[in-house]
Parts: structure tokens; C-alpha cells; sequence
């Protein structure tokens, strides 16, 4: 577990770069790109991610995340950060519980193994802080949920709500 903020210069281990390990469950947020009823990463489109709990590795050969590389599974701290991203292809944004080795920035963090929490349904008419995001239709989000086994939800308080009851976002005296 990361050590408390040092009282003297306000630095924590997670601030200097270390790679804390949270025991439990770090809430975060993410867009995914779909290939038919998989969700896959944005950028990293090869990965498959599972209904179980999915495990990062790195093609360079250490242990995800490693503080020098940008390997690991990506998430945001804040849901509006994942429904603000550019997607040049159909996506879906939703939860993850993050656990293990964690790499953590200001405004998310990677972690070493991760698991769908639930999706967020697509708006017939995308919202202004929406606007970037293509959707996958209603009915594709509703396979996914179904694939992935989560919960899909209609409104982004409704999957605050339901995700803060598994897991705990990082606090803001760890992030850098």
C-alpha cells in the first residue's frame, strides 16, 4: 500500500515515480474501440480485452506498468476524461477495477490487471462533452454488457454510483 504524503515536502512514493501496489481495487475510466462483440483498446488495438480479470504484459520483456515504458492497462481518474477522447472508430466508455503494480499520473493511472466494472449506454444525441466520441449502437452496447457480464447503465451518475460501490478511485494526496 502506497505510504501517506510526506508532511515536510508534500511528495509521495506514488509522486516519485514508484510503482505502488494497491491491494485493493482502483477505480478508473476508459474508452475501448469494438471489433465485433470484443472490446479492444484504442490505441493498442491487437489487445483483446476478457470477461475475467485481463492481465498486461509488455512486448519489451519487463513486468506492466513500468515507469520508463507506457505499457499496462490505461484509465482515467475522472469519467469525463474517457468521454472527452477521440475515437476514429466505434467505441464504448465504461469502469475498471485496476489492481497490482500501479503507475499513477494526474490525471490516471496504468495498472498491471484490470476487469470491465460496467459500460456506459450510447446517447441518441451525444452531449457537448460528447461530442468526440463515435458510439457503438444500443444494441452492440447491450451484447458487450451481456459478453463482458456488466451491467450497462443509461446515465453516467448511475455508473458513479454503482462502480464507487466496488471500487475506490485513487486519492487525490497520490497523484503527482
Amino acid at each position: 500500500m502506497p505510504d501517506e504524503a510526506d508532511k515536510s515536502t508534500g511528495d509521495s512514493r506514488a509522486k516519485e515515480g514508484m510503482n505502488p501496489l494497491f491491494p485493493g481495487a482502483a477505480l478508473g475510466f476508459r474508452a475501448w474501440g469494438v471489433d465485433g462483440t470484443s472490446l479492444v483498446g484504442i490505441t493498442y488495438t491487437f489487445f483483446e480485452w476478457q470477461p475475467e480479470v485481463s492481465k498486461a504484459s509488455c512486448q519489451n520483456g519487463h513486468k506492466a506498468p513500468h515507469a520508463q515504458c507506457s505499457c499496462g492497462f490505461h484509465a482515467y481518474h475522472e469519467l469525463g476524461s474517457a468521454l472527452s477522447l477521440p475515437l476514429g472508430r466505434p467505441g464504448i466508455v465504461g469502469a475498471i477495477a485496476g489492481r497490482g503494480q500501479a503507475q499513477v499520473h494526474a490525471s490516471g493511472f496504468r495498472c498491471a490487471e484490470a476487469q470491465v466494472l460496467a459500460l456506459l449506454e450510447p446517447e441518441e444525441q451525444a452531449e457537448p462533452w460528447m461530442g468526440r466520441l463515435t458510439w457503438v449502437s444500443r444494441r452492440r452496447a447491450k451484447q458487450l454488457a451481456r459478453r463482458y457480464r456488466v451491467p450497462l447503465f443509461a446515465s453516467a451518475g448511475d455508473l458513479l454510483a454503482y462502480c464507487r460501490q466496488i471500487a475506490c478511485g485513487i486519492p487525490s494526496t497520490l497523484r503527482p
